[in-house]
């Protein structure tokens, strides 16, 4: 068997390169499991939240938001983004805080989204509506088909 392209590994860098390099020369995906996205890809990339990570992870994250809400009729869904600490925990979280772009609320507030938050416990909350949760099986069987309509090799 000859390809243009070897991929090794079904995960979700894999079978997203399959299916943009499918249409530019032949493919070829081997995978060992017996399912595509077998280990973290299908519980990791799960949650879309652009402002988090470095510059460059930012730039990707958010160059990929249009791709993610509108491609084959979309994998992202409201979620949001909760974080919380104890009191002894103040230099942590507000490093984690301003990492993730969160904006502070108060845990009353904090309370009222999640309920059962203990309040003898949670001393600091911070929040941001705009986190998504990402289909991600939608989104690996959308990176399959499309591979495979390109004539790819899984």
């Amino acid at each position: 068997m000859t390809a243009d392209f070897l991929i090794v590994g079904g995960g979700i860098a894999g079978i997203s390169v399959a299916a943009r390099l499918a249409p530019l020369g032949s493919v070829v995906l081997c995978e060992a499991e017996a399912a595509l996205g077998y280990h973290a890809s299908g519980r990791s990339a799960a949650l879309y939240e652009p402002r988090y990570g470095k510059p460059p992870v930012v730039a990707l994250s958010e160059a990929s938001g249009d791709y993610l809400r509108h491609a084959h009729g979309g994998v992202l869904s409201p979620r949001g983004l909760l974080l919380v600490g104890r009191a002894d925990e103040a230099a942590a979280f507000e490093a984690d805080r301003a990492a993730f772009g969160l904006d502070r609320i108060g845990t009353d507030e904090a309370r009222a989204l999640i309920p059962i938050l203990n309040p003898d416990i949670v001393a600091m909350a911070a929040h941001h509506d705009g986190a998504e949760d990402i289909d991600t099986d939608r989104l690996m069987q959308d990176f399959a088909r499309t591979a495979r309509a390109s004539g790819a090799e899984i």
